[in-house]
């Protein structure tokens, strides 16, 4: 909270910038481990290519690149859905066009 004296400190601009951070990092934890145990199947705390082509389906997203996506690679670990996730949609995976 700002004190009264009219004046904003740096260390009042710090605080509220941290707090501000915290709150939406938590906010968007929270989202990320919903989303994985939704679509984790298997339990495993990884999305495979099948859990995640089920996400992308339930977001009207094309699923069809998902092979070259993974790159070979079995899993994407919650930190790297959450960082990719945050790019949709895009080139590789846009929105569904509606027939």
């Amino acid at each position: 909270m700002i004190k009264s004296d009219e004046y904003i400190s740096l260390n009042e601009f710090q605080k509220f910038y941290n707090e501000r951070d915290n709150f939406w990092k938590n906010i968007y934890d929270m989202r990320m481990n919903s989303v994985v145990h939704k679509y984790d199947k298997d339990g495993d705390m990884n999305l495979n290519k099948n859990e995640l082509k089920n996400y992308l389906s339930e977001q009207n997203l094309d699923d069809r690149n998902v092979d070259y996506f993974l790159h070979g690679k079995r899993h994407l670990t919650p930190k790297q859905f959450a960082d990719w996730e945050e790019t949709l949609p895009n080139l590789l995976f846009p929105k569904m066009k509606r027939k």
